[in-house]
C-alpha cells in the first residue's frame, strides 16, 4: 500500500488501510467471509493471532499496537483510529542480533554456552520446584502414538533439526551467575533420546510399546530435572524391533536396505513417542509447537528430506524473542502504574487466606473434566458474538461468577488469568519459550451475561499495557499469592498442522502436567486426547473433591445459562459458599 512519509500533508487513506487490514485478518483466520465491521475476536481471533496481525501490519507500514486491535476490533474501526493519529504507535522493537548459539549445530559439536538473562517467571518456577520435594511439579509430558514406520536414522535427523531450530531446547540455568541468574543456551548437545524396542513386529507389538512408554513416563515423572545439566528436554520412543535386523535392534540397518520401509502404509502399528520438558523452558503453546514440529520434521525425513532440506522444511521462527520478552518484563517491573494496577486487583478476600507464598506448593494432581458438546460450544460462540466479546471473555465471566458463588464472596474474588506476553514480531507464534504471565483479575458477579463478558473483555484490554508485570512482584507487595484459583484459555489450533502429514499419522494422545496453584481451570479448544471443554486440577488436601466438583457444576450451570440467554441476568451469587 502507498505510504505517507512523516511531514507529508496527505493523511493516510482509511479505506485503503481498512482493505489491507481486512486482508490480513482474513488470511490469519482463514475466512474470506469476514467483513470490515466484523469483530476480530468474535469471528475467532485470539491474542496469538492478534500479534501476527499487528506484526504483519507493521511490516506494511501500518504501525498499530496490540492494544489498538483490542479497543478497535474490526478492520474498519482500526483503520479509522489509525488514520486519525498514525504517529501514536511506538515503533516496534528491533529484534536483537541472534545469539551465537541460536544457529545450533550437530549433536555433540563443541562450543561454549551463551548466557541470556532468565525471566522473573523462569526464576520463580525454578524456585517453586526447589521448595518442593515433588519431582513431577512443572515436569510436563506429551505422548502420542505415531502410525507409521520407525526409522531410527531419520528420526535422529528430525530431532537434530528440532534442537537446532529451537534454542530453548538446548538450555540449562545458572541461578548463581553474577550479576543475575541466566539461561545458558548451548550450541549443540548429545541427542536427549531414549529408545526401547520391547517386542518384534506383530499383533502384540503395540501393547508392548504402550507398556514401555508408560514405564518411561513414570520414571520421568519421578525424576527431578537438574537445572544445571542440559537439556531440560527429553524424548523417548518405544518401537518394535527392527525387522531388517531382529538379532541386533541397536544396530541400525543401512538406509538403502530399508528404503521400502519408509513408504510403508501409515496405518501400520507404528510406535509410541513421548516428549518431556520443564515448564521453565516454555509455555503450553510452545510445547505443542515442539511436538508438532518434531512429528512434521520426521514426516519430512520419511518423505526424503535430510540435512539442509530438513533445516528449511518448516518456516523459521524469528530470532530474539526471549530477549525482547525479558526487556519488556523489566520495563513493566519498573512501572509504578503497572504496580498500582495489579494492586487494586489483588486486594480483597481469598479462598485460602492462610496460604503462605514461601510455603512449598501442594499436590495439585486431582482432576475433573467437563467436555463441551458441539451444541454448547456453538451456543457459547453465538452468545459471545451477541455480547460483542471474545469467547474467552465470556468463559472468564462465567468462571468469575461461579468462583464468587462457590466461595461466598458476592463482591467477587480474584482469579489468576494467564495472559500472553509474546513479542509483537512476525511469526511470533513459531517461537518456543516461556512468554506468559498469570495475573489477578477481580471481576464482578452481578449483571447480565453479556455485560459480564464485556467487563471481562474491557478488563483484559486495560491490562494489556501491564501484562508483563511479574507475578512475583505482586506477591511481594501483597505478602501472599494474589489468587488461589487460576483461569487459562487455549485454542490448540497448532495441532491442526498435523492434518497435512504424508508418511505418518498420529492418535492416542497422553498428557501429564502439574502446576502449583491450588485450583487450575483450563478451558481448551481442540486439545488432543480431550477435545474442547474444561479441565479442573486441584490440590485435594486444600480443596477436597466435593468442593472442586461443586465449582465445576456451577461453571457448567453458568455456561448453559449464558449460551441460552446471553442477555439474561446471571443468578445472584449471594447466599454463602457452595
Amino acid at each position: 500500500m502507498p505510504q505517507t512519509a512523516p511531514g507529508d500533508a496527505a493523511p493516510p487513506d482509511a479505506e485503503e488501510i481498512a482493505r489491507t487490514l481486512l486482508t490480513l485478518i482474513r488470511e490469519e483466520l482463514g475466512d474470506e467471509s469476514i467483513e470490515e465491521d466484523d469483530d476480530f475476536y468474535a469471528v475467532g481471533g485470539d491474542s496469538l493471532i492478534a500479534v501476527r496481525v499487528v506484526a504483519r501490519a507493521g511490516e506494511l507500514g501500518i504501525g498499530i499496537r496490540l492494544l489498538d486491535l483490542l479497543t478497535h476490533p474490526s478492520a474498519g474501526e482500526l483503520a479509522e483510529s489509525y488514520a486519525a493519529d498514525p504517529t501514536r504507535a511506538d515503533a516496534p522493537p528491533l529484534p536483537p542480533e541472534p545469539l551465537a548459539a541460536d544457529a545450533g549445530g550437530g549433536p555433540g559439536e563443541p562450543g561454549e554456552p551463551v548466557p541470556r538473562p532468565a525471566s522473573d517467571l523462569q526464576i520463580g518456577l525454578v524456585y517453586q520446584c526447589e521448595m518442593s520435594d515433588d519431582p513431577s511439579l512443572y515436569n510436563d509430558l506429551i505422548g502420542v502414538r505415531v502410525r507409521g514406520p520407525f526409522d531410527e536414522d531419520r528420526f535422529r535427523a528430525a530431532l537434530t533439526a528440532l534442537l537446532a531450530r529451537h534454542p530453548a531446547l538446548r538450555s540449562s540455568f545458572d541461578l548463581a551467575a553474577d550479576p543475575e541468574p541466566v539461561q545458558l543456551v548451548h550450541p549443540a548437545l548429545p541427542l536427549p533420546l531414549d529408545i526401547d524396542r520391547p517386542a518384534p513386529p506383530g499383533p502384540d507389538a503395540d501393547a508392548a510399546c504402550h507398556t514401555a512408554a508408560a514405564r518411561w513416563r513414570a520414571r520421568q515423572l519421578a525424576t527431578a530435572f537438574d537445572w544445571e545439566t542440559p537439556p531440560l528436554f527429553r524424548c523417548h520412543v518405544a518401537a518394535p524391533t527392527d525387522p531388517a535386523d531382529p538379532a541386533d535392534p541397536a544396530d541400525p540397518a543401512d538406509p538403502a536396505d530399508t528404503a521400502d520401509a519408509t513408504v510403508a502404509p501409515r496405518d501400520g502399528g507404528g510406535f509410541r513417542l513421548t516428549v518431556a520438558m520443564h515448564h521453565a523452558l516454555m509455555d503450553g503453546w510452545s510445547f505443542a509447537t515442539v511436538v508438532t514440529d518434531l512429528v512434521r520434521l520426521y514426516d519430512a525425513a520419511l518423505d526424503g528430506a535430510d540435512g539442509a532440506d530438513l533445516a528449511t522444511a518448516l518456516p523459521a521462527p524469528p530470532p530474539g524473542g526471549h530477549e525482547l520478552f525479558v526487556a519488556a518484563e523489566r520495563e513493566a517491573a519498573a512501572s509504578a502504574e503497572a504496580a498500582a494496577f495489579w494492586q487494586q486487583h489483588a486486594e480483597g478476600p481469598h479462598l485460602l487466606p492462610d496460604r503462605d507464598r514461601s510455603a512449598a506448593p501442594g499436590d495439585a494432581s486431582a482432576r475433573l473434566s467437563l467436555p463441551f458438546e458441539d451444541e454448547l460450544l456453538a451456543g457459547l460462540r453465538a452468545a459471545a458474538a451477541e455480547a460483542g466479546a471474545p469467547l474467552k471473555s465470556l468463559l472468564l465471566a462465567v468462571h468469575a461468577w461461579a468462583l464468587a458463588h462457590w466461595s461466598g464472596t458476592p463482591g467477587g474474588m480474584a482469579t489468576g488469568v494467564v495472559l500472553s506476553g509474546r513479542p509483537e514480531q512476525p511469526d511470533t507464534d513459531l517461537t518456543v519459550g516461556l512468554f506468559l504471565n498469570t495475573v489477578p483479575f477481580r471481576l464482578p458477579a452481578h449483571g447480565t451475561w453479556a455485560e459480564l463478558a464485556r467487563t471481562a473483555r474491557d478488563t483484559e484490554t486495560a491490562a494489556v499495557p501491564h501484562r508483563r508485570y511479574p507475578l512475583a512482584r505482586i506477591e511481594e507487595k501483597l505478602g501472599r499469592p494474589p489468587f488461589d484459583v487460576a483461569f487459562n484459555f487455549t485454542d490448540f489450533r497448532v495441532y491442526r498442522n498435523l492434518e497435512a502429514l504424508r508418511a505418518v499419522r498420529v492418535d492416542e494422545w497422553w498428557h501429564a502436567d502439574k502446576a502449583s496453584h491450588p485450583v487450575s481451570c483450563d478451558y481448551t479448544l481442540d486439545f488432543p486426547g480431550f477435545g474442547t471443554g474444561l479441565l479442573v486440577t486441584h490440590d485435594a488436601a486444600a480443596v477436597p473433591e466435593d468442593r472442586a466438583r461443586a465449582l465445576l457444576q456451577l461453571v457448567e450451570a453458568g455456561l448453559r445459562s449464558a449460551a441460552r440467554a446471553p442477555h439474561g441476568q446471571a443468578p445472584d451469587p449471594a447466599g454463602g459458599p457452595r
